[in-house]
């Protein structure tokens, strides 16, 4: 996690997948990703796509031991760091798991989410 933060540019934002009214900016980024990966097992990724200011990275997981797919678009600023990435999940019941593996994690960080709530 601490590779990819690296390549973060401040401010980065990420809209929450499952929740559209929230938007994770900053340390918050590093934070949810965290959590994301925690629960994510068997994580490959496949050649990133793209030129310009973004890109697209395909990745497949496993969560709860379902596959789970995120075809993440990153967008890039003048530097070349990210500073959007927008995750596109599936399959529906993959997202469900994921929803109730993540969740838990993100409620024991209530100023984040608030945070990420104002933010929308």
């Amino acid at each position: 996690m601490e590779a990819m933060a690296a390549t973060f540019a401040t401010g980065v934002e990420l809209p929450s997948p499952l929740f559209g009214s929230m938007t994770f900016k900053g340390n918050d980024v590093r934070r949810i990703l965290t959590a994301v990966y925690s629960v994510l097992r068997s994580v490959e990724w496949e050649a990133p796509v793209g030129d310009g200011a973004r890109r697209l990275a395909v990745t497949h997981a496993k969560i709860l031991g379902m596959r789970i797919d995120d075809a993440m678009v990153f967008e890039l600023d003048e530097q070349g760091q990210i500073r959007r990435i927008r995750p596109h999940l599936r399959p529906l019941a993959a997202i469900v798991l994921f929803a109730l593996a993540v969740v838990p994690r993100v409620a024991t960080k209530p100023l984040m989410t608030l945070r990420a709530l104002r933010r929308a």
